[in-house]
């Protein structure tokens, strides 16, 4: 029985039947294919690398990360090793000293340098000063 719109179900003693306890018919499947073994031909090489000798690549890959990491982490204060150069010369690049800044890039390079406690402290002293404001403004007020 099915809906109104549906096909009719098929009657479920159509088929063949089979003696009480006795398994189902296994069902025919495709045969497996024999395991291969995969070959690779040649020797292991390193990924990226477009000549011989991995010793030096190695070393110029390095850099090219530091540099990279540069690029991305310009605000990044702690001294970062790397090979060939100095830190100081690696800060002074991801500042971009070479480049002239305004007064806004400076309070921002100010706002950023500021840690959780010193905005805190900022936002006490904020709070302090606003209350001594409206303290005053009320005395003054009264009458």
């Amino acid at each position: 029985m099915g809906n109104c719109c549906g096909k009719p179900d098929a009657d479920p003693f159509a088929g063949q039947g089979r003696v009480l306890g006795t398994a189902p018919p296994k069902a025919q499947t495709a045969p497996v294919p024999a395991a291969r073994a995969k070959t690779v031909g040649g020797p292991p090489r390193p990924l990226g690398g477009s000549g011989s000798g991995s010793g030096s690549g190695d070393a110029d890959a390095r850099r090219r990360a530091a540099e990279a990491a540069e690029v991305r982490f310009p605000y990044q204060r702690e001294a970062v090793f790397v090979p060939g150069r100095l830190a100081d010369e690696v800060q002074a690049r991801a500042k971009g000293t070479g480049k002239p800044r305004g007064k806004l890039a400076d309070q921002l390079d100010a706002q950023r340098r500021q840690t959780r406690t010193d905005t805190l402290k900022e936002a006490s002293a904020d709070e302090t000063r606003r209350r001594e404001v409206a303290a005053s403004t009320e005395a003054r007020n009264y009458n």
